[in-house]
């Protein structure tokens, strides 16, 4: 089984993670982190 499709996956969501995190440490409020995230992934961040 390849497995590159899922490692490359996986990178995606850590490197959305980080920027998250970045962001919400650089004064970005969770809920407009909240709403962006919605709108670009089409999930909901949890708390």
């Amino acid at each position: 089984m390849n497995t590159d499709l899922f490692e490359s996956y996986q990178r995606s969501e850590r490197v959305l993670i980080a920027a998250s995190v970045e962001t919400v440490i650089n004064g970005v409020s969770t809920h407009k982190m909240r709403k962006m995230t919605r709108t670009l992934c089409g999930m909901e961040m949890s708390e």
